[in-house]
């Protein structure tokens, strides 16, 4: 009885004493890592960044969202971390010795999230995973993300670290079944907001869901879409855009509606993205976009492809599994957008799938890299309505995961979205140009696959 008492207080005593953890992010031998460090209640550690120790820098536990540092070797600076009072506070020494508290987080909350660490210095390019705050791993599958773009170049010992976070998984929706029409090159889906049935485009591109601000009921109240910029100088609020495919869109505000009903579907308390308005398809008004922060709550999303007649959309578990004969292409999940891996050449190629753009991209560099040569082509706008020019290019063989895509058509643009995630010359975007040469399509949030049926 004494063993066993003795054993568990020794299992129980790091939840007894509020120990928690710290990530380092060290390099040695030019060979970049993350680490674990413990930490236990009241106890304070101390690092020393740059220079000769190793540490290139600590991963901030911020909010959910995208965060960035720009970190020179050369420059040392002695971060602080504290696990007092329930909470982990990250402060900064000052020349004077005083400290300046960059940010500080309920120690309940860190597990709740998992953390994407991408860093970027001049020829290299490497991302880590910690999952729930607490198990590292390397990620060799999903694109290694640049916040900063092209806007900084890095050189030997400068890194750029781009952390995104994000809510940890906590299982599926039930599912149900909708409509599905496809239309002018868009899918469309009815979505019942209030006592109005609305036109949804389904789009797997966009990280947020929006509704036209005119099909919000009365009574529904908005706010600023703004973000927490957390920096040596303090904590502000700042606007927070959204990006589109031509660029960001600013002063845009939010709004949560108590219900939301996608057919045999009923979802509370949904949050969207607020515009003034988007475009019209076959002079049809749409009244909004349903994104992945909806789709990828059910374990899959698997519909037909039919250009005369309405086709069911089905959500959850009841999805088409008739994947015998289909392409499957294994996906990751990378700053709300899904990636597919692809290879052009002898150029690797990260696409992002989205079924709310009519057409396929591919970068500017990629195509100058490959000798792909296009003719001028059509304008092409996001709902950010910003238009960009393009170029009508085809690509003799794609290959996706262990495919061969013949003769695949494609635009050639110099995209905004893509550069602001660092993906200049390295990435496209599968339209529904291409997806339509398919009969059915699965998209499986559980196995994290797509399925592509002729």
């Amino acid at each position: 009885m004494k063993k066993l008492f003795l054993f568990l207080v020794l299992f129980l005593s790091p939840i007894c004493f509020g120990q928690t953890n710290v990530f380092l992010i060290t390099i040695e031998n030019g060979i970049p890592k993350v680490e674990k460090e413990s930490i236990g209640k009241d106890e304070t550690k101390v690092y020393i960044c740059g220079g000769e120790s190793g540490i290139i820098s600590v991963v901030f536990p911020t909010s959910p969202g995208l965060s960035g540092d720009f970190v020179k070797l050369a420059d040392k600076k002695i971060l602080i971390v504290r696990n007092v009072n329930d909470e982990l506070v990250f402060s900064l020494k000052k020349d004077d010795g005083t400290l300046k508290e960059i940010i500080k987080v309920p120690t309940n909350t860190l597990a709740q999230n998992d953390y994407k660490i991408n860093l970027v210095s001049k020829n290299l390019r490497k991302a880590f995973k910690i999952s729930a705050y607490e198990t590292i791993s390397e990620d060799n599958d999903s694109p290694v993300m640049n916040m900063f773009g092209d806007k900084i170049t890095p050189q030997e010992n400068e890194f750029i670290i781009t952390t995104e976070i994000k809510a940890a998984a906590s299982g599926f929706l039930e599912g149900g079944t909708s409509n599905l029409q496809f239309t002018g090159n868009y899918f469309l889906t009815d979505v019942k907001i209030g006592d109005k049935i609305c036109c949804f485009v389904l789009d797997l591109a966009a990280t947020n869901s929006i509704i036209v601000k005119n099909k919000i009921p009365a009574g529904i109240k908005t706010e600023l879409l703004t973000a927490q910029q957390y920096s040596a100088d303090g904590t502000q609020v700042v606007d927070a855009p959204s990006s589109g495919f031509g660029g960001n869109i600013q002063n845009l505000k939010t709004c949560t509606l108590p219900e939301v009903i996608l057919g045999s579907v009923s979802l509370k308390e949904k949050y969207f993205v607020v515009i003034d308005s988007l475009f019209k398809i076959k002079d049809m008004e749409i009244d909004g976009i349903l994104g992945i922060d909806v789709l990828q709550k059910f374990e899959a999303v698997s519909f037909k492809i039919d250009t005369v007649k309405q086709v069911d959309l089905l959500l959850g578990s009841n999805y088409s599994k008739n994947t015998g004969s289909a392409i499957n292409m294994p996906f990751t999940i990378t700053n709300g957008h899904i990636f597919v891996k692809g290879k052009i050449g002898n150029s690797d190629v990260n696409f992002i799938m989205d079924t709310g753009s009519p057409f396929s991209f591919i970068q500017t560099k990629l195509a100058e890299k490959e000798n792909i040569t296009g003719e001028k082509s059509v304008e092409v706008k996001g709902a950010d309505g910003k238009k960009i020019s393009t170029l009508h290019g085809e690509i003799s063989s794609l290959y996706l995961n262990d495919n061969i895509i013949h003769n695949f058509k494609t635009k050639i643009v110099d995209s905004p979205l893509l550069n602001n995630l660092g993906m200049k010359e390295y990435a496209g975007l599968l339209g529904n140009s291409f997806l339509k040469e398919y009969k059915e399509i699965s998209i499986n949030f559980k196995e994290n696959k797509i399925f592509l049926a002729k």
